[in-house]
């Protein structure tokens, strides 16, 4: 019984040195041979002494086959480009979990590839049994936020926020005395572990990430005009957003990658799994498809870095007050270290061609960008008609084309929503494109908002024909640029009707 045992926990190693070597001459035949191979091996593994006896809690001395078997079948999803794959990976992990529903190899794969897919209700169902506690809730639930932010119900969404927070919260009160502890107890080396534990907690890249995600989570579900946007501003302490390169220095990026089992040595994306690494990683922004030359640290980093200076543009928007100059060129200045943008200042005359290769993530940043950019020129042009002076010709020339190339972007993203597929996934799937898109259209709203108030209804008696008629002109271009935005909203909406009303059939 015990050579048996010996002769897997062998096997076990040597399939392992088989997958690294395979990792550099990847083909479908040989990670067909593999997958079976190693299936094949999982359930002798089960049927080997003492497995059936096995306390659940105990991890199976063949699991290592069944996560290895995964990445092949992955591999073939990436190599054929076909999401059967993908499904048989699943059946093949749940069918493990629960032969071992301890092991959390099995966990975090299938959490990440439910979260590549939108299966929300799964991943939290999966979470929730990990019983995840203390340090690891920062440290580990970057597995699941990309889930949460973009897919989960928002009360789940909250609740993890909570969980995090009072976890940040309770260690904050704890550390002194665990440090007058070590003092009293003379560990003179537990303190300083203390210090370094506490300044890394302190600074954590990930709840600076998760704070800025529940933000803009409240900016979507709880704020409907200007005044409770405001309110929430003035109790979101904006001012410990992190947007300065020497807070982002600070970050300390926490994040636990070790703990999952990964056999692939390649230093560039070549498995599912990866990419739902990286989609995890860039939780401010996970549809980014533009190559920049960043590492995902500093990619996420940038990323927190220019959510936050949105924030503070809004924040100025609704405080009637003028966008802040160095915002807009930090703002920019991070578009183009990300590659959202070319490194030419003519993006704003940007063409149809150039847009089509946009990604879904750029032109979002774009828009918002664009929003800010014009929105001091925009109130100038409005209070120049209302003052009836010749000014407001001259200013119209560049409104126009700031609501004209505003209104291009908002309908080549709202094109996009529904009509993208999933990188090497064969059918039409829905991407997380919407939730994406309404907090970029956040900023669009509450700007409109603002320039519809001030466009004034009366004109004076004095104002010359090309005045009144400029006012005219400018109120149907504004007109105009709303029913690009609630075109969109109604046919979310029908859609969403339609298929609450889809009764599913099902065939023997």
């Amino acid at each position: 019984e015990r050579d048996i045992r010996q002769k897997c926990e062998i096997r076990v190693s040597l399939e392992e040195i088989r997958r690294a070597c395979y990792s550099s001459d990847k083909t479908p035949q040989k990670a067909t041979e593999s997958a079976l191979n190693l299936y094949n091996l999982y359930l002798w593994s089960t049927t080997l002494p003492g497995e059936a006896e096995r306390v659940k809690t105990d991890i199976g001395i063949g699991d290592t086959f069944a996560i290895l078997s995964a990445h092949y079948l992955l591999d073939l999803w990436y190599l054929n480009n076909n999401c059967l794959y993908v499904i048989e990976c699943l059946t093949l992990l749940e069918m493990a979990l629960v032969r071992s529903p301890s092991n959390h190899h099995f966990k975090l794969l299938l959490i990440g590839l439910y979260s590549y897919f939108g299966a929300s209700q799964r991943v939290y169902a999966i979470w929730d049994t990990m019983d995840i506690r203390h340090v690891q809730c920062d440290s580990m639930s970057h597995f699941v936020m990309f889930s949460y932010c973009h897919f989960m119900s928002t009360h789940i969404f909250a609740k993890s926020i909570k969980h995090l927070t009072k976890f940040h919260t309770d260690w904050e009160m704890k550390a002194p005395h665990n440090i007058l502890d070590a003092y009293i107890n003379e560990s003179y080396t537990m303190i300083s572990e203390f210090l370094v534990f506490k300044d890394r907690l302190t600074h954590s890249q990930h709840k600076s990430v998760s704070n800025t995600e529940y933000i803009y989570y409240q900016l979507l579900n709880r704020c409907n005009t200007q005044e409770e946007a405001r309110k929430l501003f003035e109790t979101s302490y904006l001012n410990k957003l992190v947007i300065h390169d020497s807070s982002v220095a600070k970050l300390s990026d926490n994040n636990d990658w070790k703990v999952i089992s990964r056999y692939d040595l390649d230093t560039q994306p070549a498995t599912a799994w990866e990419w739902s690494q990286i989609m995890n990683e860039d939780v401010c922004n996970a549809l980014n498809s533009q190559k920049s030359n960043l590492t995902n640290v500093n990619k996420q980093q940038q990323l927190l870095r220019l959510r936050n200076y949105q924030l503070l543009l809004l924040n100025s928007l609704l405080s009637n007050t003028k966008p802040d100059s160095s915002y807009l060129e930090a703002y920019r200045v991070i578009m183009k270290n990300l590659s959202f943008i070319d490194q030419t200042d003519n993006f704003l005359n940007i063409n149809e061609d150039s847009l089509t290769k946009m990604s879904f993530s750029a032109c979002n940043a774009l828009i918002i960008y664009v929003v800010y950019h014009y929105f001091d020129d925009i109130q100038k042009c409005c209070e120049e008609i209302k003052q009836a002076t010749p000014l407001a010709v001259t200013l119209y020339e560049t409104v126009y084309s700031g609501l004209d190339l505003l209104t291009r972007l908002i309908k080549h993203q709202t094109s996009q929503i529904g009509m993208e597929q999933l990188p090497l996934v064969s059918g039409s799937l829905r991407l997380p494109y919407v939730v994406n898109y309404l907090q970029a259209s956040i900023h669009v709203f509450f700007a409109t908002q603002t320039f519809v108030e001030n466009i004034p209804k009366k004109l004076k008696k004095t104002a010359s024909t090309e005045i009144k008629d400029l006012h005219s002109t400018f109120k149907k271009l504004l007109r105009d640029f709303l029913t690009v935005q609630k075109e969109f909203f109604s046919e979310q909406q029908q859609a969403h009707l339609e298929q609450a009303l889809t009764v599913p059939t099902t065939t023997g």
